[in-house]
């Protein structure tokens, strides 16, 4: 499977432009190095401080948004396998607050959360 970068892109779909354009202009395998690579100590720490506060009424805490990463990462990794096997049709879209709500993050360490994050990432990476 090739691997492209964001420069590379000539249309981004409506909702996930705004996400795309704030990535690094790099391919995905190194997107994917530096993401493991800055999933140290310090980055953990500083989550751990955060606990499960929330910064509005409604949104996620770490945990949740760390869970919807892995999520969201493993579907992308299905599409992007489907398409490399030509898959015919369509993909199925996903309620990311449905999927949140299911989860249970808030009852997993932080540190089970980032390794299955690194996990999920390598998974990916192979994928690609």
């Amino acid at each position: 499977m090739k691997s492209i970068t964001r420069s590379q892109l000539t249309t981004l779909p409506e909702y996930f432009g705004r996400y795309i354009q704030l990535c690094d202009d790099v391919d995905a395998i190194t997107a994917i190095h530096t993401s493991i690579r800055e999933l140290d100590h310090e980055t953990i720490q500083k989550w751990k401080e955060l606990g499960d506060q929330i910064y509005a009424p409604g949104k996620w805490t770490v945990k949740d948004i760390l869970q919807h990463i892995i999520d969201t990462e493993r579907i992308f990794a299905y599409r992007a396998l489907c398409i490399a096997r030509n898959e015919k049709q369509t993909f199925l879209s996903f309620d990311e607050n449905a999927y949140a709500e299911q989860s249970q993050a808030s009852k997993r360490t932080l540190e089970n959360l980032v390794e299955e994050l690194i996990l999920t990432h390598h998974s990916t990476k192979a994928l690609f």
